[in-house]
């Protein structure tokens, strides 16, 4: 695997294509004369949002697969969360209870009508969820954790059950839900894993054959203002996150809660994901002091549905160049956070489902005969934003016909201006930047990043 350069003050220059992963190629970065329009000129003196992060998801499968390895994942976590490593991740979730990539379905409190929380225990996470966070968390000491839900315990929803149904609409199911969160928080920080932020619910509305659960719009604003937000704020809590909304839904979801000063006060981000990025720039414009979260990325492969291409391989290289795009069109629209969901998994990725066990796309996957790690192309399409992108940077004015770039200036002064050619033919790029003009030779199907 190839070291990638590391930042100073001369321009360098990372490439990625499909048989040539992070190569430097400073030494193909030329200058040429300014004269007429470049095709991309870099304003760092205008500045948008602050970058908080990336990363992913911690999931049980993830875990396992892992352990597969020789190394049992040492090497791949050393890529995904070592501060000098590939991917460099810093901020990521934990599921409460299971998502549809835990080994089996459960929550923290299966005890009917205990309201009080007295059963409650995280002894399922100890067995690979909490050994997995703490194995990054050993990488990077630094390494901040959010939370979300995939399903309430199934005796506060209306079917009783972990697929489907939804929330009751019922006070003393909120405080008891509430609490529930809350006591996730606190057994995390006891095993030394602070969680800063949690979000009620991922995906309202969605109803699927894994752990899910239906909220409106109404019942997350009556939960946050007259129940999780007061608790939170009495006993310190984590921040709170509206999400995760994965559709474009405003007025449905985010609306009622952000309309309502009394519940509003209490909200910190709105964490967005998937087709969510038709309304973020909405978002960002209507709300500007709170946070764009992009909570997971599209985790593709849905080879069954319509339109897909079923014979197209999970994880290939059109998959890595979408990823590449929808990282740019977040953090165009006002994103802060940028998160995979699966960081590992197997190579066939199949989901918990019941019905259907949904094989998706993961950034690192685990060969189970070959006992090796393969970085897919969308981990590529990460590192060319995550690796070089600073906690604190802000995305910065970029101007110029070439649409596949973004540009960034981090907290030390250096500019990032993260490229992809997705076509055919290469081509040669012209960047204008502090009175200078830089050439670069973009290889056709390829990411490339220009540090400043």
């Amino acid at each position: 695997m190839a070291t990638p350069p590391s930042l100073s003050p001369k321009p360098a220059l990372t490439l990625t294509t499909p048989t040539a992963p992070f190569a430097d190629a400073t030494a193909s970065l030329g200058t040429a004369p300014r004269q007429g329009a470049a095709d991309l000129e870099i304003d760092s003196a205008t500045a948008y949002q602050e970058i908080k992060g990336f990363g992913g998801s911690f999931n049980e499968k993830g875990w396992t697969a892992l352990q597969l390895l020789p190394d049992a994942g040492a090497k791949v976590l050393s890529a995904l969360f070592a501060p000098t490593g590939l991917a460099r991740f810093g901020l990521c979730r934990v599921p409460v209870g299971s998502s549809d990539y835990a080994e089996s379905r459960y929550s923290l409190n299966e005890t009917s009508g205990d309201l009080a929380m007295k059963d409650f225990s995280i002894a399922r996470d100890r067995e690979k969820l909490i050994p997995y966070v703490k194995a990054a968390k050993q990488l990077n000491p630094a390494l901040q954790l959010w939370g979300s839900a995939w399903s309430p315990p199934t005796w506060m929803k209306t079917n009783g059950a972990f697929d489907s149904g939804a929330m009751r609409d019922e006070p003393a199911i909120y405080a008891a839900y509430a609490l529930y969160l809350l006591k996730f928080a606190q057994a995390y920080q006891a095993e030394g894993l602070g969680i800063f932020a949690l979000c009620p619910q991922n995906e309202p509305g969605q109803l699927t054959d894994y752990s899910s659960c239906d909220w409106t719009g109404a019942q997350l604003r009556d939960f946050i203002r007259d129940h999780m937000g007061p608790l939170f704020v009495q006993e310190k809590g984590p921040a709170i996150w509206l999400g995760t909304i994965n559709v474009p839904e405003l007025e449905r979801f985010i609306a009622p809660t952000m309309n309502d000063p009394a519940a509003a006060r209490y909200v910190s981000a709105l964490g967005l994901q998937w087709a969510a990025l038709g309304i973020a720039a909405e978002c960002a414009q209507r709300w500007p002091s709170v946070m764009i979260a992009q909570t997971e990325t599209e985790c593709g492969n849905n080879h069954w549905q319509p339109g897909y291409n079923k014979d197209a391989p999970p994880n290939d290289w059109a998959y890595g160049v979408y990823t590449w795009g929808k990282m740019r069109d977040f953090f165009a629209a006002g994103a802060s956070i940028y998160e995979a969901w699966n960081m590992v998994l197997d190579t066939k990725g199949l989901s918990i489902g019941s019905r259907i066990a949904w094989p998706q796309n993961a950034l690192v996957t685990v060969d189970p005969q070959r006992r090796e790690a393969i970085y897919t192309p969308a981990f590529w399409a990460f590192a060319h934003y995550s690796h070089f992108v600073q906690a604190g940077a802000r995305r910065i004015a970029l101007k110029g016909a070439w649409a596949d770039a973004i540009a960034f200036r981090n907290p030390d002064g250096a500019v990032i201006l993260v490229l992809a050619n997705p076509g055919a033919e290469s081509r040669l790029l012209t960047v204008d930047h502090g009175g200078a003009r830089h050439v670069l030779d973009l290889p056709a199907k390829s990411f490339a990043t220009l540090v400043l």
